[in-house]
């Protein structure tokens, strides 16, 4: 079977999700066709004959189609329409699905966009700082690990995460707060942006952070807008070359894309020349990407051949994923540990449930998202984009992710106090997994 070249796992924005119906031949129209009528009936069609399900996970689908179409008639641009083609694709309950506006492809007149320079996601029911770029601007406007996030710039968290977090949808809440932040986290280059903190006991404050120019090689595929993808490795060896700390690879990156799997290549041979048996792969608030990104990468860690990260059913065929294998020099073949959280998602759940079905790493962190479909990009008659699925997964033992997630073998949740100490919990366990046993 012949599968889009742009077929990846990456969890997109946020979708407004919901749930419950077969497919059919849609109720023809009196009205004269439109732009957004022709889209409304093709994204109907091309959802119908491509989902994996062909019952269309029990929702009539034909039902759907006959009850939006009025909705759709009256649609006047793309803007209104969206909301009618996202409570269609909702029906269905699942990830993966998405509308994107066609502006989002267009160059925008604001001026270019940069980066605030942290990371943040729930922690304890509320957003808080998890990193701080070295030498970003929130460190240089005094942003630091363990702050409480309670607004940036006009959009107060507080009043938000509720709705975010008890939404109806296939996201889980970390999921959906981590795609938000990913999004507030974007602002105009140099222009000041007011993020109010609470620092443990004292009173909230605001700090300004102006952001700069995004960080990382840019990436483009197919029908996705350029995006800029960073990759970080290091050799961890706190006691040097002569103590008893076993050194280990750690590696952390933004998105399975290309540029990463170059640098992850390198990383690994650099590691390998230096004697280094054991590594870390860091996914937390990894939103996935491009599939054969993931088997590569897995295969610097897996030394079996014929190995797979799972397996995805379309309505006519099965696609194995198997793994990439590589030579001695690019393989690590000693103790692996894979961090993951609520942020995880697709191409990252792939990879982490497939090392641990092989027995091939110990996954530790927390449950992540469970959105785990293969999908792909399409232009629809109207100038947007739409993100539609194709293929569901199972693991390598034969289980589903979708709406399930990956579950650690040692749950090591992340604290406020923890990270305003400077302790990265779910590293440092994985660090302690990986090292050599006759380590103290």
């Amino acid at each position: 079977m012949r599968f889009p070249t742009s077929m990846l796992l990456l969890a997109l924005a946020l979708m407004p999700l919901g749930g419950c119906p077969k497919t059919g031949t849609s109720t023809p129209s009196t009205k004269v066709a439109s732009p957004q009528v022709d889209t409304f009936e093709y994204v109907w069609k091309r959802v119908g004959e491509s989902f994996p399900d062909a019952d269309m996970n029990g929702v009539d689908w034909q039902a759907v189609h006959d009850e939006l179409r009025p909705k759709a008639e009256a649609a006047a641009d793309p803007d209104a329409l969206r909301p009618i083609l996202k409570d269609m694709l909702g029906r269905v309950g699942v990830s993966h699905f998405a509308i994107v506006p066609g502006r989002v492809y267009r160059p925008r007149g604001t001026g270019p966009k940069g980066d605030l320079g942290f990371d943040a996601g729930l922690v304890d029911g509320a957003v808080h700082v998890l990193s701080v770029r070295a030498g970003g601007p929130a460190e240089q406007a005094g942003l630091q690990p363990g702050d409480r996030i309670d607004q940036i710039g006009d959009t107060v968290l507080t009043d938000v995460l509720a709705e975010l977090t008890t939404a109806d949808s296939p996201r889980g809440p970390a999921a959906t707060v981590g795609s938000l932040m990913r999004e507030l986290a974007l602002q105009p280059i140099g222009e000041p942006c007011a993020v109010h903190i609470q620092r443990g006991e004292h009173t909230p404050e605001p700090i300004t952070i102006r952001p700069g120019p995004l960080q990382g090689e840019v990436f483009k595929m197919g029908e996705l807008p350029a995006t800029l993808v960073e990759t970080h490795t290091r050799i961890d060896d706190p006691d040097g070359p002569d103590g008893p700390l076993a050194p280990v690879l750690v590696i952390r990156f933004s998105m399975f894309a290309m540029p990463s799997a170059v640098a992850i290549r390198h990383a690994v041979i650099d590691a390998r020349a230096q004697g280094v048996e054991a590594a870390v792969i860091d996914l937390r608030g990894n939103p996935g990407g491009m599939l054969d990104v993931a088997r590569g990468i897995a295969g610097h860690f897996v030394p079996r051949r014929s190995a797979s990260l799972g397996t995805f059913r379309t309505r006519e065929a099965n696609l194995e994923l198997s793994i990439r294998p590589r030579i001695s020099a690019e393989r690590i073949d000693g103790p692996v540990a894979v961090v993951i959280d609520g942020r995880s998602a697709s191409s990252s759940e792939v990879l982490a449930s497939g090392l641990q079905d092989l027995d091939r790493a110990t996954i530790i962190g927390e449950q992540s998202s469970g959105l785990a479909l293969m999908s792909a990009f399409e232009s629809l008659p109207n100038g947007d984009r739409m993100q539609f699925v194709f293929a569901d997964l199972t693991s390598p033992d034969g289980h589903r992710l979708e709406g399930i997630g990956v579950t650690p073998d040692l749950v090591v949740p992340p604290t406020a106090e923890a990270l305003r100490s400077g302790h990265d919990l779910a590293l440092e366990a994985a660090l302690q997994a990986v090292r050599s046993p006759e380590t103290p």
